[in-house]
């Protein structure tokens, strides 16, 4: 399993995603833990719950330093979040913790806000239960009570996987009268290119005792893979049926996502409304460094700017800093509005071997970043359709192929390549298959 869907934090924060997006950003959201917000930025996990980005193992970039035979890796250790005032002075409000266990694997966070004093009040901890294939099987979530001085049971989250090791349900509960009671169900459908085709939502109705629909969300990608469109609808218990409700469309170039459109469904004409547009900006790397947001305005036919977030990135492209400014319209500029900075340190595995295997249906390679060259892993043998390896850029162009390759220890040459974010490419029986790699 893809040791970076193992990371997660607060699954009850994700139900805001699409229905009840705010903007401009809401200062006091923690979505997005990595520094890049769940809605607006480069890898948003569809449908999983909040924060199933890159806690644990950042990317595949630190999944490939495992392959290198070290038990050395980079892990986020905490995260703080501060108010921006005019002056951009930053005013710390809250931060949380993260420990993980010898296997790197995300096992408990502790978050704690301060006052305006300088005290420090806990708000929240999240511990995490994996199953014997290290796959994270449950997580409670509980809240500070301050009254009390203790922590009480919020909700609990428990995760089901398909053969591939992809979410295949998740059922959520929040606790009351003191016991966990079913609150929600969610089911996730793939295609034979393990991509998530559609995902359906159920609510608990206590009152029948069993699970009604709530909503689906159907999913669309182009032949390189990249999500094209993303179309929600919600039940409706009077005429039994799903009625149309918002509808995402992404442009990209190659791989790259470059704007993103936000429509809502306006009954009274049977179409699509403009809503949000996104655009999207990159390094050289092909990693986001800014994102802008634009809300519709109606009576005045244009998108006007709402928020733009900036994302500071280390050498190895983690974010650090990740600022929020809201458009002001009376000075028609962008004011500073919150800041989070990330904190990271290398982590020494002890049980390395664990941390080290692999998917023997995965593309693995190393070093990533690379420079003149990467020693290529390819899936088994029975598992290949072709033995070519496709060297692909952000345009989606093929800039090199490599020919009669084996199954493992292929070393291909970059030398003549430029920097830059590009997709290593093989065809396999059950699709094609692609891992991102970057050229320094």
């Amino acid at each position: 399993m893809n040791q970076k869907l193992l990371s997660t934090v607060i699954f009850t924060l994700w139900s805001v995603s699409l229905f009840a997006q705010v903007i401009p950003f809401d200062r006091n959201s923690e979505e997005g833990i990595d520094g890049i917000p769940q809605y607006f930025g480069e890898d948003r996990p569809y449908k999983f719950p909040s924060f199933h980005t890159r806690m644990n193992t950042r990317s595949e970039q630190d999944r490939m330093k495992l392959t290198g035979r070290s038990p050395l890796i980079k892990l986020m250790d905490s995260v703080e979040f501060y108010d921006l005032d005019a002056s951009a002075n930053e005013i710390l409000k809250s931060k949380y913790t993260i420990k993980y266990d010898s296997e790197g694997k995300y096992i408990y966070n502790f978050g704690f806000r301060y006052n305006a004093d300088g005290s420090i009040l806990p708000r929240y901890q999240t511990n995490y239960t994996y199953d014997s294939k290290a796959q994270l099987s449950e997580y409670i979530y509980d809240n500070w009570d301050d009254a009390i001085k203790d922590w009480v049971h919020s909700t609990k989250v428990e995760l089901e996987y398909n053969a591939e090791g992809l979410y295949s349900v998740i059922r959520n509960y929040r606790y009351e009268s003191n016991e966990f009671v079913s609150s929600s169900l969610w089911v996730y459908h793939y295609n034979t290119d393990k991509r998530l085709v559609l995902f359906e939502q159920f609510q608990f109705d206590p009152t029948v005792k069993e699970f009604i629909p709530s909503s689906i969300t159907e999913y669309t990608y182009d032949s390189l893979g990249n999500k094209i469109r993303e179309e929600d609808s919600y039940w409706d218990a009077n005429t039994n049926s799903f009625v149309l409700a918002w509808l995402l469309e992404d442009v990209y170039q190659g791989i790259l996502l470059i704007e993103r459109y936000k429509k809502y469904w306006n009954k009274q004409n049977s179409t699509w409304k403009p809503h949000l547009k996104f655009e999207y900006e990159y390094n050289a790397a092909g990693y986001n460094t800014i994102t802008s947001s634009f809300l519709f305005v109606e009576n005045r036919m244009e998108f006007v700017p709402s928020t733009r977030y900036i994302y500071t990135r280390d050498t190895e492209h983690d974010v650090v800093l990740y600022f929020t400014e809201n458009w002001d319209g009376n000075s028609n500029k962008y004011v500073p509005y919150t800041l989070r900075k990330n904190y990271y340190s290398i982590h020494n595995l002890i049980s390395e071997s664990s941390s080290l295997s692999h998917d023997s249906e995965e593309i693995s390679f190393l070093p990533n970043p690379a420079h003149d060259y990467i020693i290529v892993d390819l899936p088994e043998d029975d598992f290949i359709q072709s033995n070519s390896i496709r060297l692909i850029d952000v345009h989606g162009r093929i800039v090199s192929v490599w020919k009669n390759v084996g199954s493992s220890n292929n070393r291909l040459d970059l030398q003549n390549m430029s920097s830059g974010l590009y997709m290593l490419s093989v065809e396999s029986k059950k699709g094609i298959k692609s891992v991102k790699l970057v050229i320094d």
